[in-house]
């Protein structure tokens, strides 16, 4: 009898040490998921979609930044050469960390286009020009998209390169050259062969990569997105503890009403 005693309240002392620990675990991930939650009810009055996390955390959140090729252009909005690239990352265009349009595979460059040029033309908003899939995409400043103009404006096919030469906008296939006419959008031939100029590669801290919210960087971390593959199993986890909490917590209680 007194065996079985002493075995009770073992057990009970078990469990009660284990009821303890898995408390304070879960009251760690109670209070990560409430703060969360509450972040992400005020989400938007918080400004927290718009707002970018430090580059250090993006980082992290990334990891190492992909080798990227892209065009940097003659200069940009500010007179600082250390930036303004045009590049293809997936199957988007970026200026920098500004997305421009969608582009599926073959980016051939960018162009800035001049203040003079552009009123010339009757286009005084515009600002770059970028060559991809043999379209000719027409972009203001702040990275509106103007025009498209690929084979139903009579673009020539398989076009791979552009420049200015002489003042005159040239873009060229891996044969043939052409001057194109902004104003009228005639394609004119013309003898000489334009080259591709070798692409540049794009410093990893203006990759759009580097770019999370401080919404989804939340999101993720009240889904325990976050830990990657780890995360379920993780959640998971912490739903077991959770329910031993539930059964563990009844134990006791009904051991210590049983007179």
């Amino acid at each position: 009898m007194r065996r079985a005693i002493r075995h009770n309240h073992r057990w009970l002392r078990f469990l009660r040490r284990s009821h303890r620990t898995s408390g304070v675990l879960l009251a760690l991930f109670v209070l990560l998921l409430s703060a969360t939650g509450i972040l992400l009810n005020h989400s938007d009055s918080l400004g927290l979609p718009a707002a970018p996390v430090p580059a250090a955390i993006a980082a992290w959140y990334f990891g190492p930044a992909p080798a990227v090729d892209g065009v940097q252009l003659d200069g940009n909005l500010d007179g600082n050469l250390d930036g303004n690239y045009v590049y293809l990352l997936g199957e988007t265009i970026y200026r920098d960390q500004q997305p421009l349009a969608y582009c599926q595979q073959q980016f051939a460059g960018a162009l800035l286009v001049s203040p003079g040029t552009a009123l010339a033309i009757g286009l005084p908003e515009l600002d770059l020009l970028v060559l991809c899939d043999s379209e000719l995409l027409l972009f203001t400043a702040t990275g509106m998209l103007l025009e498209r103009i690929g084979s139903a404006q009579g673009a020539p096919e398989a076009l791979v390169a552009l420049a200015w030469v002489d003042g005159n906008l040239r873009l060229g296939s891996a044969l043939d050259s052409y001057v194109l006419d902004l104003q009228t959008l005639a394609f004119l031939p013309v003898p000489e062969v334009l080259k591709m100029p070798p692409l540049a590669e794009v410093p990893p801290a203006l990759l759009a990569t580097g770019i999370v919210s401080w919404e989804q960087f939340v999101l993720d971390l009240h889904s325990a997105r976050l830990l990657g593959a780890v995360g379920p199993y993780v959640s998971d986890l912490l739903a077991l503890l959770l329910i031993f909490m539930s059964v563990s917590g009844l134990l006791v209680w009904w051991s210590t009403r049983r007179p």
